[in-house]
C-alpha cells in the first residue's frame, strides 16, 4: 500500500491543477488517471477544438482573399491541419506531465474500482494496487450527454470528443444542438468545405446568451451556408451504413436531413455515477452532481469534489478555480471566496465573450443598473483590418457605477474577456475605466470607448 498526503481522482484541469498546488505546498500526491493526463480537455476538447478552429480561421482568411485579386481558395489538404491538432495536444500533454514530475507528483494510470474511509483500490495494467490517503479530491468531470436509446458507434453517430479526433473529415455532418459545442462545431466543419446542418429544440442559437448577440451569431453561420433549424424536434435517427437520416419536426412540417455524420452536442453530465463514489457515502444532487461547500468540501471529513463533477459552469478554468479554493483549504486551513467573474467564451465567428451579469441577467435579479454600448465598427483598429461586426456592452450598477458585467461580440472577443474579468472581478468602475490608457489602434480600447461614451 502506498500512502499520500492527497490522493486525486481524475487528471482533467480540476484535478491536475489541484494536484501542483499542492506538490508546491510540499504536501506527498497521487494523481490517479485511467488513461492521459489532461482529461478531455486537453486530450480530446479545448486543445484539439482550438487548433481546428484556428485552422478554420486561417481557411477563412484565405477564401476572403477574393477581395483583393487573389486567386480563390476552393479546396485544401485536410493532413497537415490533423497533424496540427494532433501535435498541440502531444505538446501540451507532454508539457503537462513533465511539470507535474518536477513538483514530485506521483501519477498512477489506473482505474478507482472501489473506496474507504481513507483509502481506495485503484485496477492497474499491472492488476491492483491500495492507496490510502488523508485527503481525497474527486476530480472526475464530465461527459457528453446523448438522446434516448441512441447509441454513439463513433463512425456514423458520434459525440463532439470522437469528431474532433477521427482521421477523415466527413464531407457533410448534421448537429444536434445548437448551444457552444455545437456551433463551434458547426464553425470549424463549414469551414472545412462541409455541408453542415444544425438541429436545435430552442427557440435560438446558443440559448443563455443574449439574443442579439446569437442573432449576430446565427446570421454568419447562415451566411457562411450552415443550415440551422430552430424550434425542431428530432423524431427518428436512421443509419443505413453509408450514413445517417435524421428526421424532426419543425413548424409542424416533418423535414429530414441526411448527413455521412451526426453529432450529438446536446451539453454534458457529471461523471459522479460511479460505484466507488457511492462507497464514499457523498451526496448527489437531483442532476447528478457531487454536493459540496465553496470550497469544494463534500460533507465527508476530507473528501473533496471539484470541477465538472459539481454544479457549476462546466469548463476549464472554472475547475482551475475550484482547484484553487480547494488546495488552499487542505494545505493551508485557507478559505477563498468563489470568483465573481468566469468568463464564458464561445469560439464561433465572431467569437463570444460574457463575464459576470449579462443585461437580461441583471434585469431578472431586478438590480438597479444601467447598459453602455460600442460598436466594433467604431475602432480605427478593427476598420483597417476589415473586422467591423459586433460590439460591446457594459452592465453597471447604477450608484456606484461598479462594472457587474461585460458582453462582447467580435474580433478577438475570447482575448478581451480576460479585461472583462479584471473587471467584474475586482468592480472596477466606469469612470475608472474611462480614466485608464489603452494602445491605440488595438481592439482592447473598445473598453476606453465604451466606458468614455
Amino acid at each position: 500500500m502506498k500512502s499520500f498526503d492527497v490522493a486525486i481522482i481524475g487528471a482533467g484541469p480540476a484535478g491536475y491543477f489541484c494536484a501542483e498546488e499542492l506538490a508546491k505546498a510540499k504536501l506527498k500526491v497521487a494523481l490517479i488517471e485511467k488513461t492521459r493526463v489532461g482529461g478531455t480537455c486537453l486530450n480530446r476538447g479545448c486543445i484539439p477544438s482550438k487548433a481546428l478552429l484556428g485552422a478554420a480561421e486561417i481557411i477563412g482568411r484565405l477564401k476572403a482573399l477574393k477581395r483583393f485579386k487573389f486567386p480563390q481558395i476552393d479546396s485544401f489538404e485536410p493532413a497537415p491541419i490533423l497533424a496540427l491538432r494532433d501535435n498541440a495536444v502531444d505538446l501540451t500533454v507532454r508539457g503537462l506531465k513533465s511539470t507535474l514530475l518536477s513538483l514530485g507528483v506521483e501519477i498512477i494510470t489506473g482505474e478507482a474500482r472501489a473506496a474507504s474511509k481513507g483509502g481506495i483500490e485503484v485496477k492497474t495494467e499491472s492488476g491492483s494496487m491500495e492507496v490510502s490517503f488523508k485527503n481525497l479530491v474527486i476530480a472526475v468531470g464530465s461527459k457528453s450527454a446523448g438522446l434516448p436509446d441512441v447509441e454513439f458507434d463513433g463512425r456514423f453517430v458520434t459525440e463532439p470528443e470522437r469528431f474532433l479526433m477521427q482521421d477523415k473529415l466527413p464531407k457533410s455532418v448534421v448537429i444536434i444542438g445548437a448551444g457552444n459545442i455545437g456551433v463551434e462545431l458547426a464553425y470549424a466543419a463549414c469551414a472545412w468545405g462541409a455541408s453542415v446542418s444544425v438541429i436545435e429544440l430552442m427557440p435560438q442559437v446558443l440559448i443563455g446568451i443574449s439574443e442579439d448577440i446569437a442573432k449576430l451569431v446565427k446570421d454568419e453561420l447562415t451566411r457562411n451556408g450552415i443550415k440551422i433549424y430552430l424550434e425542431s424536434n428530432v423524431q427518428k435517427i436512421e443509419r443505413d451504413g453509408k450514413g445517417v437520416s435524421v428526421t424532426f419536426f419543425k413548424g409542424g412540417k416533418e423535414l429530414a436531413v441526411d448527413a455521412e455524420q451526426l453529432v450529438v452536442a446536446i451539453g454534458r453530465k457529471p461523471n459522479a455515477a460511479q460505484p466507488w463514489i457511492k462507497d464514499l457515502a457523498v451526496k448527489l444532487d437531483s442532476k447528478g452532481f457531487i454536493e459540496v461547500d465553496s470550497q469544494g468540501a463534500t460533507k465527508i471529513d476530507g473528501v473533496f469534489a471539484i470541477g465538472d463533477c459539481t454544479n457549476g459552469y462546466m469548463l476549464a478554468h472554472r475547475a482551475y478555480a475550484d482547484a484553487l479554493r480547494a488546495s488552499a483549504l487542505i494545505a493551508h486551513k485557507k478559505r477563498l471566496e468563489i470568483p465573481k467573474a468566469i468568463p464564458r467564451v464561445i469560439f464561433s465567428k465572431p467569437e463570444v465573450a460574457v463575464v459576470g451579469l449579462s443585461e437580461s441577467e441583471a434585469r431578472s435579479a431586478k438590480l438597479s443598473f444601467y447598459t453602455k454600448k460600442f460598436p466594433f465598427a467604431g475602432l480605427g483598429k478593427a476598420n483597417a483590418v476589415g473586422e467591423r461586426a459586433g460590439f460591446l456592452r457594459l452592465v453597471a450598477d447604477s450608484k456606484s457605477g461598479a462594472i457587474l458585467g461585460v458582453e462582447i461580440v467580435g474580433e478577438h472577443a475570447s482575448e478581451l474577456s480576460g479585461i472583462a474579468s479584471v473587471c467584474v472581478q475586482w468592480q472596477i468602475t466606469v469612470e475608472q475605466l474611462a480614466r485608464t490608457v489603452f494602445a491605440h489602434p488595438t481592439f482592447a480600447e473598445i473598453f476606453w470607448e465604451v466606458a468614455r461614451d
